[in-house]
């Protein structure tokens, strides 16, 4: 395994359980308290994984309330491309809607795309106008490739050979088969 996934794991495993022990410390979060609010904006691997071991080790409801803030209302997995490009799965067997997640975390899971995040006030604006507070805000909202970085790739040949990647979330599949 390389350094920069093993960073990447040890990177995530470690949010995780910072997240879930700031969340249930007690002098944070007791019985005399008011539920506290967590707003996880982002829906992908990141945010449903940290959302669903939150409700995992805080089960009550009356303590923890769980908001995701996701546009897209499907995710479709990376992790199976290669099984996609080989033929052996479609891209509507790595795709996914989130009623499961939504039963997984007791919580809510709003489609809209977030605007931005007031951390003074704490709530998370939505394109909508709505506000979302929270006492605890997750930012997952995943990766992006840096063209820039590496001379002479940018959108545009990067098209030429999709990452596997932007092929499930860009609807791209079709340019592996000309």
């Amino acid at each position: 395994m390389n350094n920069i996934n093993k960073d990447r794991r040890s990177f995530i495993k470690g949010s995780i359980v910072t997240a879930v022990a700031l969340v249930s410390t007690p002098n944070v979060l007791h019985a005399e308290t008011s539920t506290k609010k967590v707003v996880v904006v982002g829906g992908g691997v990141g945010g449903s994984t940290v959302a669903r071991y939150l409700r995992k080790f805080i089960p009550q409801t009356t303590l923890l309330e769980i908001t995701i803030i996701e546009p897209k209302t499907t995710y479709t997995t990376p992790f199976g491309t290669n099984e996609m490009i080989s033929g052996s799965r479609t891209l509507a067997e790595l795709t996914v809607g989130y009623d499961a997640l939504k039963t997984d975390i007791s919580g809510e899971i709003v489609h809209k795309k977030a605007i931005g995040i007031n951390s003074m006030a704490k709530y998370v604006s939505i394109e909508d106008g709505t506000q979302y507070l929270y006492d605890f805000c997750i930012v997952a909202t995943g990766i992006d490739f840096e063209y820039s970085d590496i001379v002479g790739l940018n959108a545009q040949t990067n098209a030429k050979v999709p990452h596997a990647y932007n092929l499930v979330n860009d609807g791209s599949t079709e340019q592996m088969t000309e």
